[in-house]
């Protein structure tokens, strides 16, 4: 049932690229803890300049959703509210997905290139994504979020978040992006996806 919601929210919101004025944000469940993340969402998109960053419009808050999700529509969760720099990290990395989904030649392009660097990667979590493929894709997606934050917050603090963020989930992503930024940064930059 609920992929079936989720769909019609889809349908109805669609995927059209949008400025950060753009912005729609449904409260799925019209929560006092959904609307702090609404206005948290607001919060970040009026203080920093994400309109590069934008790829969909369309933002659900769910306080059921089990974590953050970009697809079929941007869907946020209100676990750890929280620090509004944190949640940049994640708001990027969402939009990051709806990015990565319209390069899909150049991102295959750049996992083959990713492979002959790195060819035994974590194939679950919590080191890894949900399988390989995945994994590598988040090589490209978790660079690209650092870089955001970099480009948003400056070096230092980016650093802390992924650092943080990498106690937790996507442990050897986060990790590789943060040791070997540079190698994952050419890949990313020779087939064009860098934003």
């Amino acid at each position: 049932m609920k992929k079936v919601i989720y769909i019609l929210l889809s349908l109805f919101y669609g995927n059209a690229e949008a400025s950060s004025e753009d912005i729609d944000i449904l409260l799925k469940n019209a929560t006092e803890r959904e609307g702090l993340r609404k206005a948290q969402i607001e919060r970040i998109l009026d203080t920093y300049d994400l309109e590069k960053w934008i790829f969909t419009s369309r933002v659900v808050v769910d306080e059921n959703a089990i974590r953050p999700s970009s697809h079929p529509v941007l869907t946020f969760n209100v676990k750890r509210i929280g620090s509004d720099e944190s949640f940049l990290a994640s708001f990027l990395h969402e939009q990051i997905h709806w990015f990565e989904e319209k390069n899909k030649t150049q991102v295959n392009a750049a996992i083959e290139d990713l492979k002959k660097i790195y060819p035994d990667v974590p194939k679950k979590r919590p080191d890894g994504a949900r399988d390989e493929y995945s994994t590598y894709l988040h090589l490209i997606v978790c660079y690209l979020e650092y870089d955001g934050l970099r480009q948003n917050i400056g070096d230092k603090r980016a650093t802390e978040i992924i650092s943080k963020n990498s106690e937790y989930f996507y442990k050897w992503i986060y990790k590789t992006v943060l040791n070997d930024g540079d190698a994952i940064r050419k890949v990313i930059e020779a087939h064009t996806l860098r934003i």
